[in-house]
């Protein structure tokens, strides 16, 4: 692992840095990184401008846990406590890798964070609450992009369609050999057209 020297000025070119790539606090993409980031279930945090922070085995084991191989890029460093500052381009990859490689940790926490405010906007007379599960909308839309939901949904479719088919023929061969009650309970069964 590269070793950066810390200071003033490399944390300014640090925060500068990250702060072109980074979109501030109420913007999706900075929340689905915090909520993926949160789904790993270790210490590591998004601060000022995006800058993430931990240790340097943390970094290594998410990275680890997503199917890579963690490098420090410069303009990140190591402090004198040990603890690692990254910009916000590393932050996202990091984040998008494990979303893709631990989807269903993710997605856990995504569905049970949406269903809390949804019953909270629903029951709620604060127009604030709306307005942030709107908001929050979209970061859980792409947190579901980066661990591949909407691949899942559409397999899961293609999957229904190829037994939808296999029970159709399956009905036809029935009906061809005189069993035309259980052709009939199979369709009824099967619930398709």
């Amino acid at each position: 692992m590269a070793h950066f020297s810390s200071g003033v000025d490399t944390w300014q070119r640090l925060s500068e840095s990250s702060s072109a790539a980074w979109f501030g606090y109420d913007h999706p993409v900075s929340h689905a990184v915090d909520w993926i980031l949160k789904a790993t279930s270790e210490m590591i945090e998004t601060g000022k401008s995006g800058v993430l922070s931990a240790m340097p085995d943390v970094l290594e084991r998410i990275s680890a846990r997503a199917g890579g191989e963690f490098k420090l890029e410069s303009p990140g460093f190591k402090d004198r406590s040990g603890v690692l500052h990254l910009g916000f381009g590393q932050a996202l990859l990091l984040a998008e890798a494990f979303a893709a490689a631990e989807p269903t940790a993710v997605l856990l926490d995504i569905d049970e964070q949406e269903r809390q405010w949804e019953i909270e906007a629903r029951y709620s007379h604060n127009s604030g609450i709306v307005r942030l599960y709107h908001e929050y909308r979209a970061g859980w839309a792409l947190v579901r992009q980066w661990a591949g939901w909407n691949q899942a949904l559409a397999e899961r479719a293609d999957e229904i369609e190829r037994l939808s088919r296999v029970i159709r023929d399956f009905e036809l061969i029935l009906r061809r050999e005189g069993l035309d009650a259980l052709a009939t309970s199979l369709k009824k069964s099967a619930k398709i057209g």
